[in-house]
């Protein structure tokens, strides 16, 4: 998902002009239930090599293995710090603990605090005083509209998979297109997906999938971190069994590296990246789930010049522009080579794992994408808060750049997520803004209400808009409406679910 975008391109709107277009639909969807095939626990053969003309920017291989940094020393006497990290939680604390702290606190002033260099203020006693017991209540909070905070209810994968049974799943159903509702907040869809009648009443009109998207944290060891497993697994058991099929998702807000040469942070991300992924495949594989993509948005992971020159964003971005002409944004297309080459040699490592499809789904389109070991390339469409003309622009390039990707990869590609949020309180990690305290139509008290107003008149027109140009363009295997319940984006109910609901029961 994405956010803090809006204000990129606030300009744009001054010099863009409205334009409106027409519905269009096309032949009926199947489903056929497929077995697991059989999967080895030996280590695999390196993946054949494609024939496919490269990317134009030559990409760079991660050396093998990472090169871990160290955090700073605080410059105390080794005998005072050594007395100090007894009795800290930010050094001695679980694993559980600690990352609690680190998203309570942010990943910088975690480490500053853990290395002595930054003494807690009473402010930072409050944003963390749930991790430490003092509060109660925010520990038993239901999760936030973006990444859950981990709490004492955190684990590591292979103590959950040690100590809880397996449950019982149906197999796995796969759709010739996949339409999906997307909505990170598990424990918020659990009530809809065991409503019998609420699942049979979204399958009427075409729906037949759930795209989740879960959040990791990892302790200052390096160990990865999963809240609310118990939770997650039950509402996904649910789905499964009430008829969906499940798109799973991992991603991580914090992991940064900078601290050695550009090729050791690579290694260093690629290696934390890699960890997850298995991770997750595993409890994917373990209930059955359809479709796994490893990493969100991955492209977006390395929008940094620590991970190599060139490989940073201007600070401002010409959306359009970069819609229409994603190789003339070079940080762009150097992060897609590098991205492509990562998500290949990851790949074999996947399938020893899980016996599902595989999901590539990147942040930004661009046509130099190259994954012919997944199952589909997937995209993220935003509205950059554009007027429908110049929005319909920006979606068509973006299908176009996309399924011109797919075929060089000999893959299929879907619109993996839509992010047509109209209130700024979609975005968990603006300062002060808690989702899950906020009620339906809540907007932010720094908003401007006009202009949430309009975005808010906006969103079915950009559904709509997305959906005529996806019908437009042969191969299309699939459409994620994301945010169905989210403060902020709350499709459902809404003037968008209508035109989702009517497009899809029109195919």
């Amino acid at each position: 998902m994405r956010f803090i975008r809006a204000f990129i391109v606030t300009c744009l709107l001054l010099l863009l002009g409205p334009a409106c277009g027409s519905s269009n639909s096309s032949a009926n969807s199947a489903e056929a239930v497929i077995s697991k095939p059989p999967l080895t626990t030996s280590a695999l053969p390196p993946p054949p090599t494609p024939v496919i003309t490269p990317p134009p920017t030559p990409v760079i291989t991660a050396p093998p293995t990472p090169v871990i940094t160290t955090p700073p020393t605080s410059g105390q006497p080794d005998q005072a710090r050594a007395q100090n990290d007894k009795a800290s939680p930010f050094t001695s604390g679980s694993p559980e603990v600690k990352a609690c702290l680190r998203t309570a606190l942010g990943n910088e002033l975690f480490t500053a605090i853990a290395a002595g260099t930054h003494t807690p203020t009473d402010d930072d006693n409050q944003k963390m005083g749930h991790c430490l017991g003092d509060d109660k209540k925010a520990q038993t909070q239901a999760p936030a509209a973006g990444p859950p905070e981990p709490g004492p209810v955190a684990t590591t994968m292979d103590r959950f998979l040690g100590e809880t049974s397996q449950p019982s799943v149906p197999a796995r159903r796969y759709a010739a297109e996949i339409v999906s509702i997307g909505e990170t907040r598990y424990i918020q869809m659990q009530p809809l997906l065991a409503d019998v009648s609420y699942v049979a009443s979204l399958q009427a009109w075409g729906a037949n999938t759930w795209t989740v998207v879960v959040h990791y944290e990892t302790d200052s060891d390096g160990n990865i971190l999963w809240s609310r497993l118990p939770q997650l697994e039950t509402a996904i058991v649910t789905a499964r069994t009430n008829g969906l099929a499940v798109l799973l998702n991992a991603t991580n807000f914090h992991d940064e590296f900078s601290g050695g040469t550009t090729a050791e942070n690579r290694a260093n991300l690629y290696a934390q990246r890699q960890a997850a992924a298995l991770d997750l495949a595993r409890f994917a594989e373990r209930l059955n789930i359809e479709y796994f993509s490893p990493i969100n948005e991955a492209e977006g992971i390395l929008d940094n010049e620590a991970y190599g020159d060139g490989y940073g964003s201007a600070p401002v971005q010409d959306p359009v522009g970069v819609a229409v002409n994603p190789r003339g944004e070079p940080s762009l297309t150097s992060r897609v080579g590098e991205i492509s080459t990562l998500f290949e040699s990851m790949a074999p490592h996947l399938r020893s794992v899980y016996s599902g499809r595989l999901v590539a789904h990147f942040g930004t389109s661009h046509p130099d994408y190259r994954v012919p070991s997944y199952d589909y390339i997937g995209i993220t469409l935003d509205h950059y808060m554009l007027d429908p003309g110049t929005f319909r622009t920006v979606v068509g390039s973006n299908l176009d750049h996309v399924a011109a990707a797919a075929r060089a990869s000999g893959t299929k590609w879907m619109v993996e997520e839509t992010y047509f949020y109209w209130s700024e309180v979609a975005d968990p990690w603006l300062t002060g803004n808690r989702p899950n305290e906020r009620k339906a139509g809540e907007i932010g008290e720094w908003e401007d209400a006009d202009e949430v107003a309009r975005l808010r008149d906006l969103q079915d027109d950009y559904f709509r808009i997305s959906l005529e140009e996806y019908a437009a363009r042969a191969g299309g295997s699939g459409f994620a409406a994301g945010g169905w319940l989210m403060p902020g984006v709350e499709i459902s109910g809404s003037p968008a679910e209508t035109v989702l609901q009517e497009f899809f029961a029109g195919r």
